[in-house]
């Protein structure tokens, strides 16, 4: 099965109240099937959040785990 799923990669995080256009960095819908996936995206600056469903479009269990803290090099 696949599904076209949005990803998002952000300077703040998504829902909180001081968040806006801004922080967007990139959104755009990849197709995404079952099992690993590894998608590389390379914006002008880094970071410090990235999601897949960002904003809860699709029904799920644990909205909460749907954007993750960018760590690394």
């Amino acid at each position: 099965m696949v599904n076209e799923i949005e990803i998002g990669l952000f300077t703040a995080k998504p829902g909180r109240e001081t968040f806006n256009s801004k922080d967007v960095l990139y959104k755009h819908r990849h197709k995404i099937t079952s099992g690993p996936q590894k998608i590389r995206i390379v914006t002008s600056k880094r970071p410090l959040f990235a999601g897949v469903d960002p904003y809860n479009k699709y029904i799920d269990r644990n909205s909460d785990d749907n954007i993750v803290d960018v760590s690394g090099p």
